[in-house]
């Protein structure tokens, strides 16, 4: 036994299974055609040890060094044994193969290099982010068509070929086609916000019943947007209602939104129903996605329905059918309006209000899924 290796551990597993014997003949010079494989039933098998841990992944030493230590573990001879010095490379140090699994061990690199690659990327992050708005971090819809803002060809009228169609009678399919026959645009908040409760809109389900009635579109003032297929919000300035306002919760209400460490973990688990953020709820996340046709407010709405649309041959992927006067204005509106909530201090919304030249660095590029 080499007193440097140690066992594999194997668990038993039921496992109902047929033990084949399959004796294949070798083909012979002359014959033309081989024989063909023969298969025998030995038996049943109704349960298997499974070895997970990687044999081959051991430190196996000479039979030499085995007969030594194995001496030295007996107290015979000298102590340590003379004839170890030829062997002393071959002796595994104490934290070698530990385990018999297989490790992912992934080198550190020189702290200039390191701050010469984050440098780097970060430069070319932010490029992406002037000119996608955001779209590199935000998530995929999984199985949904995505559409980027810049593309030129038509949006599409329907599911992909193959994808797994939906029973027409599930209450919850039923109700989501009922909500994209009255609102061809839906952020994925808003839309489970406006279903009934009972339904249980969870992220499994709505994973295979969303790309059935709409496509995910993914950069521009409709990013992490679902839209009604057939339906191309670039093409018609009525589509400007469904636009997103983002915008980074004021720091002053940072005391009001759940820590990280603690909004994942409840006890008892519960599943409440998706809130919108409004003059009574505040927002559980310190970055905002709000369509514009969702804000609430009398003076808000009248912005939203009253501001014509730019009079110009494209839009700007940041503030759309709008000018950037009027939704930074609208952003600074809806943060007063959770301070008035949170009970804090209001700041004033001048006439002239930041832009998105002005606020490049404030530019959410991040996108939580709701």
């Amino acid at each position: 036994t080499d007193p440097l290796a140690h066992p594999l551990y194997g668990q038993l597993k039921r496992a109902p299974a047929l033990l084949l014997k399959v004796s294949r003949s070798r083909h012979r010079e002359g014959e033309s055609t081989p024989a063909p494989p023969r298969v025998e039933l030995v038996g049943a098998v109704e349960q298997r040890f499974q070895f997970d841990g990687i044999a081959d992944f051991q430190f196996v030493s000479s039979p030499k060094l085995n007969h030594l230590l194995s001496a030295a573990r007996r107290g015979e001879g000298e102590l340590p044994p003379s004839g170890l010095v030829m062997h002393e490379l071959q002796v595994p140090p104490v934290a070698f193969s530990t385990t018999d699994y297989a490790a992912e061990f992934i080198p550190k690199r020189g702290q200039h290099m390191a701050k010469k690659r984050v440098k780097v990327a970060s430069t070319r992050r932010r490029r992406r982010q002037r000119l996608n708005a955001g779209a590199e971090s935000m998530p995929t819809p999984g199985l949904g068509v995505v559409v980027e803002f810049t593309m030129d060809e038509p949006v599409p009228v329907g599911p992909p070929e193959g994808s797994l169609p939906i029973e027409s009678s599930d209450p919850l399919f039923v109700e989501m086609r009922s909500c994209f026959s009255q609102r061809p645009v839906w952020s994925r908040q808003a839309l489970i916000a406006s279903l009934s409760p009972g339904l249980e809109p969870t992220n499994e389900r709505l994973k295979y019943k969303l790309p059935q009635l709409a496509y995910y579109f993914r950069t521009g003032p409709w990013r992490s947007c679902w839209v009604r297929y057939g339906y191309d919000p670039r093409r018609s300035a009525d589509s400007r209602l469904f636009q997103i306002l983002d915008m980074r919760l004021p720091q002053e209400l940072d005391s009001f939104v759940p820590k990280k460490k603690t909004h994942g973990f409840k006890n008892p688990p519960t599943r409440g129903k998706v809130v919108l953020p409004d003059e009574v709820h505040l927002p559980t996340q310190r970055v905002v996605y709000l369509q514009l046709c969702d804000l609430k407010g009398e003076a808000n709405k009248a912005i939203v329905h009253e501001a014509t649309p730019a009079e110009k041959a494209t839009f700007s992927p940041l503030s759309g059918w709008y000018d950037a006067a009027t939704i930074a204005k609208l952003r600074e509106r809806v943060k007063n309006a959770m301070r008035a909530l949170a009970g804090v201090k209001q700041v004033e919304v001048k006439g002239s209000v930041e832009t998105p030249r002005s606020r490049t660095r404030a530019v959410v590029v991040g996108h939580q899924r709701a």
